[in-house]
């Protein structure tokens, strides 16, 4: 009885051993589990570009209303000089129903033109946002009041600097008609006034 309790004894720690070899991962199941990890992370890299581009067109979208916004509150104060029949210079007078160049050249989200913080053209520029502004003088019972509208133009691609120029320029809107895929734009209405004495 001795001898058995012994036998059972000596032969169980060997049991045990060979039943850690079998719980070892067998070199397929390695492999399975780092293409599973790949796929995790590979989707977790498109999800982190999906939200960076997401991030910058909101930032492009912010920029170009805070542009729509000054552009209206420079052309509220030039109304203030609007006190008879006669439009005031510089902008509120130029010719009705047409769109009109705020600024010849590309300006960033402070309304400056200014590109001397980049002269090596490397990085992204901050000035390739181009600002139009049509304005429609109302008559009759309305005289004395005009609809303006100020539309903010930027291209996709920020880094093609010669498509940044081009929308700019005074009556280049009709570009804007023509690749429509190439550009994006926001357009904010107002309504000014004339300050009679």
């Amino acid at each position: 009885m001795k001898k058995m309790r012994q036998i059972r004894q000596i032969r169980a720690p060997q049991q045990t051993r060979g039943r850690s070899k079998a719980r070892a991962f067998s070199l397929v199941e390695a492999l399975f589990a780092l293409v599973v990890t790949m796929v995790g992370f590979s989707a977790l890299f498109s999800m982190q570009k999906t939200q960076m581009s997401s991030t910058l067109s909101a930032r492009d979208l912010a920029g170009a209303s805070n542009i729509a916004e000054r552009v209206i509150g420079q052309l509220h104060k030039e109304s203030y000089m609007w006190t008879s029949v006669t439009l005031p210079s510089p902008h509120l007078n130029r010719a009705p129903n047409e769109w009109h160049s705020w600024s010849l050249v590309p300006i960033d989200h402070n309304l400056q033109p200014s590109i001397a913080d980049d002269p090596t053209g490397t990085r992204v520029q901050r000035q390739r946002f181009c600002a139009h502004y049509w304005l429609s003088p109302l008559t009759g019972l309305y005289e004395g009041l005009m609809n303006l509208r100020v539309k903010v133009v930027w291209p996709k691609d920020p880094l093609n600097r010669a498509l940044v120029g081009e929308l700019c320029a005074e009556g280049s809107l009709n570009q804007l008609d023509e690749a429509p895929h190439l550009w994006l734009s926001v357009t904010m209405p107002a309504l000014i006034r004339r300050h009679p004495l």
